[in-house]
């Protein structure tokens, strides 16, 4: 089957917050407190957050399609929007969510094709992206593709202060062959 890509609409906004909050849930539900699980999906995953989001000029909501299912979603950002201070040369994933049933079918392979697509479409020459310290294997996906580790930053998680990995690659440096 054909994985291909939709920009998000605020009319999907419903669709957005469902997939993202369940994706979200698989992901890191089992590793946080409860507590602190809920206080991230309360402030990150509301409807008024993630509509302004959508509306940004420089935010980017793509939903993942694998045939006529909506597999995942992915945002991207530029400029002033990204979460940290980098230059207009770069864009920053911010998410990237698959669901578990999709995941080892090649579907992330061609979901970062498109990330370099987009960079190369809006004329940046380096993609970055934070990644949690507690995942190996995005950690080891992200490496596979050439990204490299260059500094960290901590990301407040209700009470706890966890540390994402800051990962950079060049986007000429790119082989969607990897």
């Amino acid at each position: 089957m054909q994985v291909s890509f939709k920009p998000i609409l605020e009319e999907d906004i419903d669709h957005l917050r469902d997939i993202a909050v369940k994706t979200f849930i698989h992901s890191y539900e089992h590793l946080n407190t409860l507590s602190n699980f809920n206080w991230y999906i309360q402030k990150a995953f509301t409807v008024e957050k993630l509509l302004s989001e959508i509306r940004n000029d420089e935010s980017y909501y793509y939903f993942v399609h694998f045939g006529k299912d909506i597999v995942g979603y992915l945002k991207l950002n530029i400029g002033k929007s990204q979460t940290e201070n980098h230059n207009d040369e770069y864009l920053e994933i911010e998410r990237i969510y698959l669901n578990s049933n999709y995941q080892k079918k090649g579907i992330g392979r061609r979901i970062m094709t498109f990330v370099f697509e987009q960079a190369r479409t809006l004329s940046k020459s380096k993609v970055w992206l934070g990644v949690w310290d507690q995942n190996p294997r995005a950690i080891l996906f992200y490496e596979h593709i050439g990204f490299q580790r260059n500094g960290s930053h901590v990301f407040k998680f209700g009470d706890e202060d966890q540390v994402d990995h800051i990962m950079e690659i060049d986007v000429a440096h790119f082989n969607e062959n990897y």
